[in-house]
């Protein structure tokens, strides 16, 4: 990721295992800053965060791990939202986003439209999301803790660089892809 919000500098990168080697192969470039990814429940559509256009992509994704057929499924440029950060995936197939600079996870229905809100009201950066506990059915929610002008003693809000669990959702999550079963 570039430096600044107008550096398009980005990458992403896949690693695939092979039987004698571990090989690194380009899958995005002309990214802002690479962030949350989660896939379908039957592996056809792939999503993508890149935080600082505010948008959250979809696409087509084959076995190979080929990505085809960009689209856009989420952007938001109402402040209000902040910028997309961290994603996972529920067994509905909904999109959950964490929100920096907002306080706030939304969840989007497969067709892109916001169906839950959760504020953090003690928490502005949110990170990263990601279901869990014995039935999937809590959401751990991240927060960082950054500077406020320099001084952190003027933070807007004290919970930053917390973890959250929430609970009764009504939502359960999917066991997210692992790179290799030990």
């Amino acid at each position: 990721m570039g430096r600044e919000h107008s550096d398009v500098v980005g990458r992403m990168y896949a690693l695939e295992k092979t039987a004698t080697d571990t090989i690194v192969k380009l899958v995005l470039d002309q990214i802002t800053c690479t962030n949350g990814m989660g896939w379908t429940a039957d592996g056809t559509k792939m999503y993508f965060t890149d935080s600082w256009t505010k948008e959250i992509a979809q696409f087509d994704y084959s076995s190979s791990g080929e990505l085809s057929n960009r689209r856009t499924f989420s952007l938001l440029e109402d402040d209000a939202y902040g910028e997309p950060d961290g994603l996972c995936m529920d067994s509905d197939g909904g999109a959950w986003s964490a929100r920096w600079e907002s306080g706030k996870v939304l969840r989007f229905n497969p067709e892109g439209k916001i169906t839950d809100e959760i504020d953090f009201p003690t928490a502005w950066n949110i990170t990263c999301v990601v279901f869990g506990g014995d039935d999937l059915d809590e959401l751990y929610v991240t927060t960082a803790l950054t500077e406020y002008n320099g001084d952190f003693s003027k933070r807007e809000r004290c919970d930053g660089g917390a973890l959250f669990v929430v609970k009764n959702l009504g939502y359960s999550g999917v066991e997210r892809h692992r790179f290799n079963d030990v």
